[in-house]
Formats: C-alpha cells, structure tokens, sequence
C-alpha cells in the first residue's frame, strides 16, 4: 500500500500490488493502478488512467481524460471536460459527470454497468456479448447518442424505443437505456422509434426499420431496404443504398432516395424530396412540395398543393395532382399530366428548342421529345427558338379552361395561344406570337417581334425593338414600347394604341389603318403626335406619340423623275428602267404600282389627300416645278443646320410635316392617283429636280396599298413579306418626327 503524487508536470505514475492512492494533480499524467483498489485521482490535465485489478475507485477530475476501470467492480467519475471512459471487466459504476463524454462497453465486456452518462451531448455504445449482465445506461442532460456498434454485434438485430418521459426502455438482450436522443445501428435489421425529441437515427447496413415519432429528425437508412417514417415534424430523411420506402408524414421533410428503387410519401406540410439513381416512386401529399426523381424512369406525383415536379434523366411519368403544378420533364420521353389548377411545363433547362402543341399533346425537339401533355395550361420554353401552340377548343385533353400562359424565354419563338384569354411572353429574341381568339395579353419582350392578337379585346406590349403589331377584332390596347413600331389597326377598332417615346427621340413609330377613316390631330399636343382616328362606322380609336399614320410614299402624275434617258414622267417609267439615286448611281426600277383615289375614297379618308410643293420652296430650283404627292411622302433636306441639330447632314421630312411652311399647302382634290417605284432598297432619287424618297416597304405601306397590289409585289419579292415583319428594309436616310421637322425650318 503506498502514496504516490505528481506534480504540475506531465508526469508516470504507477501503483503496486496493493491498494493505493496516486495523484496526478497537474500536467497530462499517465497513472496506472495495478492490483489492488486503488483511489486514483487525476487532478488537472488530460490524464490516461487505468485502475487495472481490483475495485477501484477513479476520479477524472477536470479536463479530457481517458480512463479504462480494468478488472473489478470499479467506481468511476469522469469530471469536467470530454472523457472517454470504459468501465471494463466487472459490475462498474460510471458517473461521466459534465462535458461530452463517450462510454465504451471493451471487447470483451462482463459484468454490468450502470452508466450515468450525465450533462453534456454524451456518446455511449452498446453491443450483445456472450458473458455477463445486461448494463443500464442513462444519457442524462443534453443531445446524447447511443450506438449499437459494439465488438462481436455488428450482425445482431437490435429494436429500441426511445421514451418521450425520461424512463428507461429495454432493448433486445436486456440493456436498459434512457434518455437518448439519438441512435445508430449497425449492419442488422434494427428497428429503431425515436420519441419527441429531434432524434438522428442512423440504421447503419442492414434492411432497417426507423420511425422519428415527433420532432425534427434526422432519418439515414444505410444501407440496405429500409423503411423510414418521419411522424410528424420537420424530418430529414435519407435512404442511401437499396430499395428504400420512405414515409414523411406530417412536417415539411426534406427525404433523399439515394441508389436504388425508392418508394417515397411526403404526407401533409411542404417537403422536399430527391429520388436520385433508380426508378422511384414519389408522392407529394399535402402541402407546396418539390420533388425530383433524377436518373431513372420515375413515376412522381405531387397531389394536393402547388408542386414542383422534376422527372430528370429518363422517361419519368409525372402527375401534378389538384393545385397549381410546374412539371418539369427533363430529358426523356415523359409523361406531364397536369390535373387540375393552373399547371406548368418547364423546358427552360433544355438544350435546345422544343415544339410544344397543347392541341395535340405532343412535344419535339430538346427535352420536349416524345413528351405527352394533358392537363397543362402553361409552358416556359427554352432559351433557343421554340414553337409553342395552346389548346384551340378541339384537343380531348385541355387545360382548365384553354387559358394558356407561355414565356418563350431567349430565342426566336412562334407563339401561338390559340383559344382563350392567354398571356404570351415572348422574352429576349425576335418572336412572332399569335393570340388567337380571347381576350389576350401579349408581350413582345426586347428584340423586333411580331404581335397578332386576334379577335378578342387584346392588350398587346411591344417592349423593346422595332416590332410590328396588329389587333384584330376587339377594343384592344396597344403600347408599342421602345424602338421604332409599326402598329396595324382592323377597321372599326376602338383601340387606345401608345408607340411610346425612346428617351433620345429618334424613334419612328408608324399607324397603319385598315380601312376607311379621318385622322384628326390633337390640336394642343405640339410633337403632332397624337390624336384620334375616327372610322367611316363611327368608331374611334386615340393614338399617341405616333410619329407617321399610313405612311403613304408616292408620286403623282406628272411628276418628272431623272432617268439615265433623262427626264420621264413617272407614269411613263416601266420596271427595267434606270433611274438616277443619290447613294448608288442608276438602279433599276423592280416594281411599279399605282393607286387611284376618287371622290368617295377621299371624302371617308381626307387625311390621304395630296400636298404640293411649289417650285423653289425647298431652296433654288427645289423642286424646278411645282410637285404634288402624298402627304407621307418624304423630301431630303440638306444643310449645316441638320448637322448640328441632328447629327446628320441629309435628312427625310414627311411633306404632311411641312404643310404650312412657304410655298407648301394641303390640296383638296377630288380625286388622285399614286404611283409607288421600288427599287433593290431604299433609294434618294431626283424627281422635278429635287431630291425625295423612293417606295419604302419597311414603313409597311403596304397596309395602304390594295389586296392585288400587295399579292403582287409579295408574288415579285416572296422575302419581302418576311423583311416587312421583321422592319429588315432599312431607311435611306433619318427620318424626321413633325416637331423636328418645325424646328429644322425654322430657320
């Protein structure tokens, strides 16, 4: 029997044969007990302690100590700070005391413990051993966890339910343990229940069976076919490896299938799941849930609440149940069924354009082939040039009501909403979107788009870009948006139509009207860009920051155009003709075309009668001969005030915006004929001496020009029609709005 004591250094202290007392008071001491019982305290520092025989009586005291009670009945108290202690051989009393402290049941455990894991988040592991008792073990205060890992137990199939009140619960083979909140398996078939607490429960391999009861928990399944339960709570689930069902119950969960054929339940609340690798099954529940099924041909249902479904890679079948659904297919010939709300098929991740007709259900192209739709009322295509049709009344699987909401994303898109009040985005790219009947709102977005709305009362934006717009039927409402917009408007529609004004002004918006009507200016708007157009049935439709209305450019008879023959009347010019241009020497003359106006035209149109321009009233000898043509004829003006106005030194001036200058005045005839010459592009050429413009089919005056007219110069030049739409024919020169071309000769 003897006294041994340390000092404040790290110091070796072992015992005899007898019962001893050794102190290691400071420093990180090594102490060894040997035989006997032994009182071993280990004082400050981070001891390693060993009682060997006999029953000993240990004390950790503060700091991070390791203690092994060897053999004997031992009593143990770990102290302050993170102590691992294993009791060893023997009935052994463990008190962990505070700090996170991990109990260790040996290799070859006999005896039983009782463990008193006490305050701290506390790490105990248990296992099945072939001699001794069963041990009692208490996680005491804070977040503890159990493991049933220990030696020679990997294979055994544990079950354990953790009580909700602190009392103790046997486990297979007898070991009682209480209050614990956190459990992990090993490689068996365990059946773990946790209790209200937020538990992590980890099955470990092994086909396993965990239910999380109350509270936040964490679920991992391991590996093997596990059945996971979540209860209620908002659990975090995960099945790894094998073919796992998963059960979220009540709660938002959040459930990761892993590898494998998963089945997976959200239950009520807003989950979020992931299938991963395998062909998964996946049901939202209640709630606004996320689910993707990744690889795999998946079959996903997202049931009440507004889901967001993800089939991934492979052909997924994917049901978005009652409320408002996005269906977002993935690569793979899938399935999109969209039940009731208002449901949504995602393309904007593929990889290139889709083609999408809601009328017949099928999709081409990108992620979109050999997609089947019904039930889905909206479509967000790709950032490529897709072709997106809605539901036309006549397809079996329609949406709610065909009301069709689709944003074409980047790219050229055809938009087509068919019937219903649909809301068409077109996005970045120059698309062309149809509403079709309803009553629709239409966006163009940035780039120089086309916009039909179709009968119905439209509301159509043009955005940015030089768009080209036309209303159909209905008291529709037009804003053409920045850029230079053409807007076409349908006899007798009570439209409010807004070609908007770039913050430089030098847009150049143009009204084209679809039949008889009188233009009448707003007298107190100084631009001269606004006013009301009032139809020949009584109807009207107001207009402003419109910058040109039927633009109209041509010559009338008489009028002298400078040929390499010299002068020609421009009655008497014949297409092959060559005639004198300003930025190009002689061009030929591809096409002629001629309107005559009567008494009757002009009376129900006033705003197309002509305006001369006397001799001299442009400067000398411009023009040499008085000139009579349309009023949206445009005259090149010249001269260093241009410049420094404008930036420009050659300018184009509607002679409407001239009227009331010298020597320029508005005619009333009775009637008047038109003569349109059009040449490769647009040209400056000399008529009686001065310089004007020739035809410009990029101003759409085509809307102005006869049925027959029309069908010919497109028979001529079959890509006109595209370049009209898209506004590729460029102008010659600027074009002045009416209140520049006022100030401009004011001079």
């Amino acid at each position: 029997m003897g006294t041994y004591n340390g000092d404040n250094n790290n110091n070796t202290l072992n015992g005899s044969t007898s019962a001893d007392t050794i102190n290691g008071n400071g420093g990180n001491d090594t102490i060894n007990g040997n035989n006997g019982n032994d009182l071993i305290h280990g004082g400050t520092g981070n001891d390693v302690i060993d009682g060997g025989a006999g029953n000993d009586t240990i004390y950790g005291d503060a700091d991070n100590d390791s203690i092994l009670g060897g053999t004997g009945n031992d009593l143990i108290y770990g102290g302050d700070g993170n102590d691992t202690i294993e009791g060893g051989a023997g009935d052994d009393t463990i008190y962990a005391g505070a700090g996170n402290d991990v109990w260790l049941p040996g290799d070859t455990q006999s005896g039983s413990d009782a463990v008193y894991l006490e305050d701290g988040d506390d790490y105990a592991t248990i296992g099945w051993f072939t001699s001794g008792t069963p041990d009692t073990i208490d996680g005491g205060a804070g977040n503890d966890t159990l493991s049933l890992s220990a030696p020679n137990s990997d294979t055994v199939n544990f079950g354990i339910t953790l009580n909700d009140d602190g009392s103790a619960t046997t486990i297979s083979f007898g070991t009682v343990v209480k209050n614990f909140e956190n459990v992990i398996g090993n490689s068996g078939a365990n059946a773990i229940t946790g209790n209200s607490a937020a538990n992590l429960l980890d099955g470990g391999a092994g086909n396993d069976t965990l239910s999380g009861m109350a509270g936040n928990d964490t679920l991992i399944g391991g590996a093997g076919e596990d059945s996971i339960d979540g209860g209620t709570g908002d659990d975090s689930m995960t099945g790894d490896g094998g073919n796992d069902t998963m059960s979220g119950g009540d709660g938002n969960d959040t459930m990761r299938g892993g590898d494998g054929a998963d089945s997976m339940s959200g239950g009520a609340g807003n989950d979020l799941m992931s299938g991963d690798a395998g062909n998964d099954t996946m049901s939202g529940g209640d709630g606004n849930d996320t689910l993707s099924g990744g690889t795999g041909a998946d079959l996903i249902s997202g049931d009440a609440g507004n889901d967001s479904l993800d089939g991934g890679a492979d052909n997924d079948t994917l049901l978005g149940g009652t409320g408002d659904d996005t269906l977002h297919g993935g690569a793979g010939a899938d399935v999109l069924s969209g039940d009731s709300g208002m449901d949504y098929a995602d393309y904007s991740d593929s990889g290139a354009g889709v083609n999408v007709n809601l009328t017949t259900g099928t999709g081409q192209g990108g992620d979109a082939a050999g997609d089947q739709l019904s039930g889905i009322d909206g479509i967000y295509g790709s950032a490529y040039n897709d072709t997106l049709i809605g539901y036309d009344g006549s397809s079996s699987t329609p949406g709610d009501t065909y009301t069709n909401v689709f944003y074409g994303g980047a790219g050229n898109d055809y938009i087509d909403g068919a019937g219903g009040d649909d809301s068409l985005y077109g996005g970045t790219g120059n698309d062309t979107i149809y509403g079709g009947t309803g009553n629709d709102y239409i966006d163009g977005g940035d780039g120089n788009d086309v916009l039909y709305g179709g009968d119905g009362e439209d509301t159509i934006y043009g955005g940015a870009g030089n768009d080209y717009i036309v209303g159909g039927d209905g008291g529709d409402l037009y804003d053409g948006g920045t850029g230079s917009d053409t807007i076409a408007v349908d006899y007798g529609d009570t439209a409010i139509i807004n070609g908007e004004e770039d913050a430089d002004g030098t847009d150049q918006d143009t009204l084209i009207l679809n039949g008889r009507a009188r233009v009448i200016y707003d007298p107190n708007d100084p631009t001269g860009e606004s006013g009301t157009i009032r139809w020949a049935n009584g109807t009207t439709t107001t207009f402003s920051n419109i910058e040109h209305v039927q633009v109209v450019p041509c010559f009338t008879p008489g009028t002298m155009i400078e040929t390499n023959e010299g002068p020609v009347a421009v009655e008497e010019l014949t297409e092959g003709m060559r005639v004198l241009t300003r930025d190009n020497g002689y061009q030929t003359i591809r096409w002629i075309g001629r309107r005559d106006l009567g008494p009757v035209e002009l009376l129900l149109r006033p705003q197309l009668q002509p305006v001369r321009i006397r001799r001299d009233a442009l400067g000398p000898s411009m023009p040499e001969a008085d000139m009579i043509v349309s009023p949206q004829h445009r005259m090149l003006l010249t001269g260093p005030r241009a410049e420094l106005l404008f930036g420009e030194g050659e300018v184009l001036a509607a002679a409407l915006h001239m009227v009331g200058m010298p020597g320029i005045e508005r005619l009333e005839v009775e009637k008047v004929s038109y003569l349109h010459l059009l040449f490769d592009c647009h040209e400056i050429i000399l008529a009686n001496g001065a310089w004007t413009e020739s035809f410009q089919p990029g101003d759409l005056s085509l809307g102005s020009m006869d049925a027959p007219q029309r069908d010919e110069l497109f028979t001529l030049f079959p890509e006109l029609r595209t370049q009209v739409e898209t506004g590729d024919w460029a102008a010659a020169r600027l074009s002045l709005k009416r209140h520049e071309v006022r100030v401009l000769m004011a001079a």
